[in-house]
Order: C-alpha cells, then structure tokens, then sequence
C-alpha cells in the first residue's frame, strides 16, 4: 500500500528547513528535527514544540545524569535528525522526556506518527531495543525491536501491544520508517510505512486510552537499562482521531519531507 504523493507538499531539502504541516486542527504536540537550529553533534537539551502549545521535550540531563540527544546534520536520508544512544555509561544514555502532558489524551484519545531509523533490526541487545514509552504499561517494557524481532508498542495503552515480527518483512527497521498509532475508547491500531509500502497494519478493538506520566523517546522505562540507538525526526501527535484523507495528507508530508517516495 503506498499513499499517492500528490497533495502539493513539496520535499523538504537535504539540509534542513520544514514545509508546513498539511493538517493542524487538533495539533497537540510537534517535534520536527529540520526546525532546530543546531550544528552538527551539537547536544540537545529541549526538543521544541512547534505545534504553539509549549510542550517541548526535555533531555535525560534534565532529570538525572543522563545525557543529551544530538544533532546529526545529515541524518535519516540527508536530513537533520536527532541521534539517540543507549551507552554503557548512564552519562551515555541519551534520550528525551515528554513532560507530563500526555496524560490529558486520557478521556479523549489520540493519534500519532513518529519518523525514526534504527541502528539494529533485531535489536543488537535487550539494553538496545527500548525506542520509546507512551503508554501506562507499568513494567511490561516496549522494545522496537526486540533481539527476536518482536515488535512491542504501547501509543496510549495499559498494556504494550504486539504489533508484529521485524523478521516477517525482513528485518528493514534500520532504514528510515513511519509509525501512524491511533488509541481511542475500543480502537488501537498501529501501522509502519516505509518506502514502498505498508508493512504493517495492526488492530484491536479491546482498548482504554491510557498514557503514561513518565512518557520518553528514546528510552522504554526507567529506570531500566532499555534505550535506543538510532535517529528520529519528527513526532507529531493530535488529541482527535483523523479522517482517513487527513491522515493520508499527513502520511504523504511525511513520505515526502523525510525522503520515502
């Protein structure tokens, strides 16, 4: 399945600058790495949101001695993306906070799409695997991928979701790809894009909206020792589900600004 590229939104360029967001009724949160005015592994202390509601993100020096995101100038497909890393050292541990905001999709539910590129597909280890936490899963730790490929996702649930096996479209996660989540009162739903199609389309109709105060990207749960190695450029989220057209102009903005036609 490929989304028609056809909505007049033009690529963004290899270096940096960002085409506007097709779709921003409902815009809730909105990280785009080819906004930020960094140089080239530079460390990244906030993640600015560039949706106008003030939730920006916050790097793991900020909560503890953890380190810094970084600024990759040619990142995923020449584009600047922030660099995550899952060290030996905590200091070497960089990731991001998402301050408790999450927390008010509770009642309503939410949709989001996140552009990101591994460095391992399996993960290289059960320490590298932890991409990101979202949901209010307690300890059932997310891994995208897990060592055997699984594929766990928690986008506003109360228990991580299965989403799918790397190891069944041959293990592609190293290269650049969209995750599209939607959790709503008895609706989940994850699917993966990357260039060339759908790769997965995941669903399940028992579901109660419930996001974690403790939100990360970057890491699956602290303060366990599951965090990320790899790049991601842009996370967008909206407090509304979308239509399917509004959903594919976003996917198709995605395809083009992050190079995956």
């Amino acid at each position: 399945m490929m989304f028609p590229l056809n909505h007049g939104v033009m690529a963004a360029g290899g270096g940096g600058g960002a085409d506007p967001l097709p779709i921003t009724s409902g815009l809730f949160i909105h990280y785009n790495s080819r906004e930020e005015d960094y140089p080239n592994e530079a460390d990244i202390t906030t993640w600015t949101d560039r949706s106008g509601n003030g939730r920006d993100a916050v790097s793991g020096s900020s909560i503890g001695s953890f380190g810094n995101p970084q600024m990759m100038t040619s990142g995923i497909n020449g584009r600047k993306s922030v660099r995550f890393l899952r060290g030996s050292s905590s200091s070497d541990r960089r990731f991001f906070k998402i301050p408790n905001h999450l927390t008010a999709l509770d009642s309503s539910g939410g949709e989001m799409f996140l552009v990101l590129q591994g460095d391992h597909d399996p993960g290289a280890s059960f320490s590298k695997s932890g991409a990101f936490t979202f949901g209010d899963t307690g300890a059932n730790t997310v891994h995208w991928p897990y060592t055997d490929g699984r594929l766990f996702q928690n986008w506003g649930t109360s228990s991580r979701e299965l989403v799918g096996d790397s190891d069944d479209f041959g293990n592609t996660l190293i290269n650049p790809h969209i995750i599209n989540c939607r959790s709503f009162p008895s609706d989940f739903s994850c699917q993966v894009h990357q260039s060339g199609g759908l790769l997965i389309d995941y669903s399940d109709a028992v579901n109660t909206p419930s996001f974690s105060a403790d939100s990360f990207l970057g890491l699956s749960y602290l303060p366990s020792v599951y965090g990320f190695d790899g790049l991601m450029g842009e996370f967008i989220v909206y407090n509304r589900d979308l239509t399917p057209e509004e959903r594919s102009d976003v996917l198709d903005y995605l395809h083009q600004s992050w190079g995956l036609t």
